[in-house]
């Protein structure tokens, strides 16, 4: 009887062990999954997307207030940098840098390829995307 106390005891001072090490292990498959995503991610953008449209085919209201959301959120951030556009722009240049830090060899292919694309477009601007008709400038 002594013994069964005494092991139940133990099991339960154990217990908060084992449950600290719980989220750990999913944090650690969340970390190779993006480290996994890193390497393929337009593999990782199709895995995503197809698990997006199978919950909105299961869920169609949920997915249609997300969506909403969504709209809402971007159309505040369209509007946010229309009124601001210094401010994005500041904002989409720190986000780069940071993103090439991090990637050092994928930003610079990404570097190249713009520059490729750059000289493209200086000899032929036929191939490149019209101006936007509101503003008159080029996308961006």
């Amino acid at each position: 009887m002594k013994m069964k106390w005494m092991l139940l005891t133990c099991a339960w001072l154990a217990m908060p062990a084992f449950a600290a090490d719980a989220p750990k292990s999913a944090e650690g498959a969340q970390a190779a999954k993006r480290a996994a995503c890193q390497g393929t991610p337009e593999q990782c953008r199709e895995e995503r997307r197809a698990q997006r449209d199978k919950w909105c085919a299961e869920n169609p209201e949920r997915c249609k207030e997300a969506k909403a959301k969504h709209k809402e959120k971007a159309d505040a951030r369209r509007a946010q940098c229309e009124s601001d556009p210094e401010k994005c722009r500041k904002e989409r240049e720190a986000r780069r840098d940071k993103w090439c830090t991090e990637n050092p060899e994928r930003c610079k292919a990404a570097k190249a390829k713009a520059e490729a694309r750059r000289a493209e477009c200086q000899a032929d601007p036929a191939k490149c995307r019209p101006q936007r008709p509101a503003t008159g400038q080029p996308r961006s």
